[in-house]
């Protein structure tokens, strides 16, 4: 079969054509996308070589729909925190200074140093030894994945804040290590000093709310679609 210099200039043509959307598509993928440029430049290529629905099948291939991880063991933590919180509070009113904060990936505990530690120790009151004992029972939850222990301090000179940040995450870690069974290797310890205050540190109440202890906990991540159907 003889193939005229016409039609294979044609062919020349359609090879150039494809090369370039494969090296959009790349460059697409790899980039921040304009839903209305990308729309565009499709509805031209597809006037260009009359088949816009390959073209849209490709740059959609380039973009698969993001998967949300999916934290299961969140909720139920969080409903057993809240639940003994809610015992120990009925015989106990101070542990309502004892605050749980709802992240979207997490979960946040706030220990106050007004009734944690006298000011400028890193010894534990009895009442945060108590408190800390009565949540092993939600900490020890196989869900959990991390455990990060964060000191923090207001901003005013007289002590070295890094050392006491760190002196009283550490006596926090030391009653959890005691008292409930979770592995040393889920534990981490943070110092931060001053550095990531919650409120201003110009005024008295500000610098109260700054200087406390957290305890995040981080959950074992599952995804969409990541379990396999049963009798497959």
């Amino acid at each position: 079969m003889i193939v005229s210099s016409k039609s294979r200039w044609k062919l020349s043509v359609i090879d150039v054509l494809f090369i370039l959307i494969i090296f959009f598509v790349i460059v697409l993928s790899h980039s921040t996308l304009d839903t209305e440029k990308i729309t565009l430049f499709r509805h031209r290529m597809g006037e260009i070589l009359g088949n816009e629905g390959l073209l849209a099948s490709a740059m959609n291939s380039a973009n698969p729909p993001m998967v949300k991880p999916l934290y299961p063991g969140r909720k139920k933590v969080l409903k057993k925190m809240k639940g003994t919180l809610e015992k120990l509070r009925e015989k106990y009113p101070f542990i309502k200074e004892f605050k749980i904060i709802e992240l979207e990936e997490s979960i946040r505990l706030l220990l106050p140093q007004r009734i944690t530690f006298k000011s400028g120790s890193y010894r534990l009151k009895p009442e945060t030894i108590f408190f800390l004992k009565g949540i092993c029972g939600a900490l020890e939850d196989p869900s959990i994945k991390r455990i990060i222990i964060k000191g923090h301090t207001d901003n005013l000179p007289g002590v070295d804040n890094w050392i006491l940040s760190a002196k009283r995450a550490e006596a926090v870690l030391n009653v959890l290590l005691k008292e409930c069974k979770i592995p040393k290797t889920k534990f981490e310890l943070m110092a931060c000093a001053d550095t990531e205050p919650i409120d201003s540190n110009v005024t008295s109440a500000g610098r109260a709310k700054n200087r406390r202890v957290e305890i995040e906990l981080h959950f074992r991540e599952d995804r969409l679609g990541t379990k396999k159907e049963k009798g497959k």
